[in-house]
């Protein structure tokens, strides 16, 4: 394998490392959006829901509209 491959190589692998970070990050993210609106579905104070899902107050402000 020449440099300018193994150079390739390793770009990809972090190129698909990132990828799979941003994929994971965006995953938790819907799943505390979802679980923020089932609980202020369920009445839960708004400072409770902010400290469980770890959401901004800007994406429950949004999610309240």
């Amino acid at each position: 394998m020449t440099i300018a491959e193994e150079l390739e190589r390793i770009g990809l692998g972090k190129e698909l490392e990132q990828g799979r970070s941003e994929g994971l990050e965006g995953g938790r993210r819907s799943a505390s959006l979802e679980i923020a609106r089932a609980m202020l579905a369920c009445g839960v104070d708004f400072e409770i829901v902010l400290k469980t899902t770890g959401l901004r107050g800007e994406d429950l402000v949004q999610m309240r509209q």
